[in-house]
């Protein structure tokens, strides 16, 4: 005799019917209720979308399906009862109905009836019974894949895939990635961190560009959502029908890994992201709890569709060995989602196909986007760009040991480098011996920071061994070099992603730019003078802060690259091109602005006593956006805009239709500039280098051509040549 359990879950709220079947089940069950399924598809129309096929996951064979209350009975009577009476399963004289913790027994004649009765009852499991001896079906129970291999979704059953395991997405756009996790409770494990703490994983999210560099990190405990840009939203609305509220979202936050079914759910709408990210990397990451994922079991992550088929399907699961994981592994590299096709480099052609990988490895570090910052670390460098800021390092003074001046000093350099001179870089280094050893190690790393870096990170004052007498004593200052003390709620450096590049597949060693030739600047400006006009010009600059050689950071000064032409009675508002202005500028990553170049577009004040001209917008040049090619276009509102002015022109205009324009263009190591009039080439990005500004770039008399320095052309310590070509 072979047993059949028929499991039935309806819901009311959500008209969700849910069928499992345990116990034996055979394949000629699998096929007549799929033949069956396929019948009531074809007569029904209301059922046409709404009934998808038996599936395998998870050791049953599951049916799924959102069905109105109208058509519940005609499913379980035409799919699941005269399919099982058919091949001869029958309820035993003395069946067993569980209907919540109640029994009962069903004698009828009717045993359609009886099945559909049964069936129909709310929360039933019920039992069946075939004279023959069979076997239970159950198809590729083992795994599959590895190796680079390429597989296929199979609607009919969810695949086991192993690591290093490919697939094509085909047209699926919209997919759910579920984590689930169980805690691993052992006598060790309970000593250690006893039991009321269980270990809390959370799903993170990567969004990388093509040359490896990660643009956002999402996760339950910091920023859930990823929403549509606003570049893709208009293409979107004249494209789609459908459109989603966000590109990416996490769920809530599960601490203890309890629930029975996915503990955190990551919803990734494909088409919704940005054309700048080239790559998603989904991983489970130890937020706390234990020291590694080795006390985790049960680990798992499962790719859900929920919009191709009629019903959520389980495509795939990747599980987790947490029991072999190595030593402090705190990341588990679960899946990622690749642009552009198979391959060593993404196609062109298929900018819009994505594939999937089931990666399945192991990371040491929590964050690996993130720098590993410890209380300790010391600072030793301050840097803008490439331009260097130097540090306070005097060692004792009778200012440094009275009023801590020397560290104080060099927090009002980090406060000035951030006001004056846009995106800060601050290098650490890491103490390795106990405290008030001097010994470091060998490697340093950088933060770079949009805002005050003291936004983000407390610092406090580095003991500094005094010389001679002062030493033997045991005298030490709280005074010199910044050190970290802790990291404030605020804390968000830019992202590094050098210890994701061994899962970023073949984004991870992408040949970087390290120039941007910026042309085709044109704004959309309000009218500055009273006759309804503007006499608009565009200038490129930059800051570096005169540092003296004491404690004292003296001033900020203003560096002129170059300027264009004044556009004389522009009647405003109006778009002004300004054709003969174009920058060749050195870059050092795509995420962050580039620093510190200043964009400002101006109206020229003429007549007796005009000092300054007026500014109206103020912008620094952020490529995180760039798409894919060698050059894109840029349609962005400034960063700062002046107050619009009072005049019969400027009626119903404000600040946010100020609009700046400009195309970027990636040059390559080893690239020369195309040969564009007016380009500024940038032989270095060196404090140290002192080329001149040449005069052949200057525009013609009558433009205002004096510079901010003072109208003569200096030597730029920032590596600006602005010869022709």
């Amino acid at each position: 005799m072979s047993v059949l359990i028929v499991n039935v879950n309806q819901t009311t709220t959500n008209n969700t019917l849910t069928i499992h079947l345990d116990g034996i089940v055979p394949e000629d069950v699998i096929r007549e209720m799929d033949q069956a399924l396929d019948k009531l598809r074809s007569t029904v129309l209301s059922l046409n979308r709404s009934i998808p096929k038996l599936r395998y996951a998870d050791g049953f064979w599951t049916l799924s399906c959102s069905v109105s209350a109208k058509y519940r009975t005609t499913m379980i009577t035409e799919a699941i009862a005269l399919p099982l009476i058919k091949l001869g399963y029958r309820i035993p004289k003395e069946p067993i109905i569980h209907v919540g913790h109640q029994a009962e027994s069903l004698t009828s004649a009717d045993e359609i009836a009886a099945v559909v009765r049964a069936l129909s009852t709310k929360g039933t499991s019920v039992t069946l019974a075939r004279d023959e001896i069979l076997q239970a079906y159950r198809p590729a129970t083992e795994l599959e894949g590895g190796d680079g291999q390429v597989l296929n979704f199979n609607i009919e059953r969810s695949i086991e895939a192993k690591p290093a395991t490919h697939f094509e997405l085909g047209a699926r756009r919209s997919i759910v990635i579920g984590l689930g996790w169980d805690c691993l409770h052992n006598r060790i494990y309970e000593s250690i961190y006893g039991s009321g703490s269980p270990p809390d994983i959370d799903v993170v999210v990567y969004c990388v560009n093509r040359w490896g560099e990660v643009l956002y990190r999402l996760s339950p405990k910091s920023r859930r959502v990823l929403p549509i840009s606003q570049r893709s939203t208009a293409v979107l609305r004249g494209a789609k029908t459908q459109l989603y509220d966000s590109a990416i979202k996490i769920s809530s936050d599960s601490t203890s890994g309890d629930k029975q079914d996915d503990d955190e759910l990551v919803i990734i709408n494909l088409d919704e992201l940005d054309p700048s990210i080239c790559a998603v990397l989904v991983t489970a990451s130890l937020a706390g709890g234990a020291r590694d994922l080795r006390y985790t079991q049960n680990l798992y992550g499962r790719i859900i569709d929920v919009a191709t088929e009629a019903s959520e399907l389980e495509l795939c699961r990747l599980r987790i060995d947490t029991e072999h994981a190595p030593p402090d592994s705190k990341t588990a590299v679960i899946y990622r989602f690749d642009r552009g096709g198979l391959g060593n480099s993404p196609d062109a052609s298929k900018i819009d196909d994505w594939t999937l990988e089931a990666v399945g490895q192991f990371c040491e570090l929590a964050n690996p986007a993130l720098p590993y910052v410890k209380p300790g670390d010391q600072l030793v460098g301050i840097r803008c760009g490439q331009l260097s800021i130097p540090l306070c390092k005097t060692d004792f003074s009778y200012s440094s040991f009275f009023e801590m001046g020397v560290y104080r000093a060099n927090i009002d350099r980090i406060h000035d480098a951030a006001e004056h001179c846009g995106p800060v870089t601050l290098t650490f280094k890491s103490l390795t011996a106990s405290s008030g050893d001097d010994e470091y190690e060998a490697g340093t790393y950088d933060l770079v920071f949009d805002d005050d870096p003291n936004n983000h990170i407390q610092f406090r004052p580095q003991r500094l061994q005094w010389s001679s007498l002062a030493n033997l004593i045991g005298w030490t200052s709280r005074v010199g070099v910044p050190a970290v003390d802790y990291l404030k709620p605020k804390f968000s450096p830019h992202l590094t992603g050098d210890d994701l590049r061994p899962f970023l597949g073949m984004f991870g060693n992408s040949n970087k730019p390290d120039r941007v030739i910026l042309t085709d600047f044109a704004a959309y400006i309000y009218a500055k003078d009273a006759g309804g006009t503007s006499d608009a010009y565009i200038r490129a600059w930059y800051k570096t802060l005169n540092v003296s050689a004491g404690k004292f950071v003296k001033e900020a000064f203003e560096h002129e690259i170059c300027r264009s032409k004044v556009y004389k009675k522009t009647r405003c508002p109006a778009l002004v091109q300004f054709e003969d202005f174009s920058l060749c500028v050195p870059i050092e990553s795509l995420v962050s602005k580039i620093s510190p170049l200043i964009i400002t577009v101006r109206d020229k004040d003429w007549g007796i006593g005009a000092i300054v001209d007026d500014t109206i917008l103020r912008h620094r040049i952020d490529l995180s956006d760039f798409r894919t090619g060698r050059s894109d276009e840029f349609l962005v509102q400034p960063d700062w805009v002046d107050e619009v002015n009072d005049v019969k022109s400027n009626a119903g205009f404000t600040k946010d239709m100020v609009i700046l324009k400009y195309k970027a263009t990636l040059l390559y190591p080893g690239e020369e500039a195309p040969t564009t009039t007016g380009v500024i080439d940038v032989k270095t990005f060196s404090s140290s280098s002192t080329t001149t500004l040449s005069s052949s770039s200057q525009p013609s008399s009558g433009n205002d051509t004096k510079s901010s320095a003072g109208g003569e052309n200096k030597k730029s310590s920032w590596g600006f040549s602005s010869k022709k070509h």
